[in-house]
């Protein structure tokens, strides 16, 4: 299930996300896939992501021995092929969740009224715009734009921020507000509460 060489605990930088894999892609497979065309000593780790019953998501982390490393695989390897399948390629923004976002921020942070979803995005809108937007509120801890396998935006996103009572003021300040000509909804992440 997953390649042990070397060290996965290295700096997120130097992780990049990998999706749209074919659901029979080993991480042998995934490793190969980038060590053939970035050079072998490139990678340092690859892992593909599965689910509790041990099927694959159809999606995968590679890590690399440096960030520029990780920086021209995403510039490279997007719309590749696996498996005559394309894959896309980006920086790896899931490690920032849970545990990981706890440690680095605070136990505040992590409250599940902390949290926001935010829906009716425009397609476009990515991480750092929604942080942006929602930074004018309050000190935002984490922004993620939901993607889809195939890396298109699914139209939602959810804002965590550094203190609770932000969310609150995000709710009252930006629900409704217009961004690019769609109203958006902010309210309270109720999957962080489960």
């Amino acid at each position: 299930m997953t390649s042990r060489v070397g060290n996965p605990a290295v700096n997120a930088d130097t992780k990049v996300y990998v999706g749209n894999l074919p659901y029979g892609c080993s991480w042998q497979d995934l490793k190969d896939h980038f060590s053939n065309a970035m050079g072998g000593e490139s990678v340092r780790f690859a892992d593909i992501l599965t689910s509790r019953d041990g099927r694959s998501k159809g999606c995968g982390i590679v890590t690399f021995n440096s960030s520029e490393d990780a920086k021209k695989a995403i510039e490279t390897m997007h719309d590749t092929e696996i498996g005559e399948r394309k894959i896309f390629v980006r920086e790896d923004r899931e490690g920032e969740r849970g545990n990981d976002l706890r440690n680095r921020i605070g136990p505040s942070a992590t409250s599940p009224d902390a949290s926001v979803y935010v829906g009716n995005l425009p397609w476009s809108t990515r991480w750092q715009e929604l942080k942006d937007i929602f930074r004018k509120v309050g000190n935002v801890a984490h922004a993620d734009v939901t993607m889809g396998f195939d890396g298109r935006s699914r139209g939602w996103g959810v804002v965590t921020f550094m203190d609770p009572q932000c969310a609150q003021v995000a709710i009252e300040r930006l629900n409704g507000t217009m961004l690019n000509d769609r109203a958006l909804i902010v309210r309270r992440d109720e999957r962080a509460r489960s």
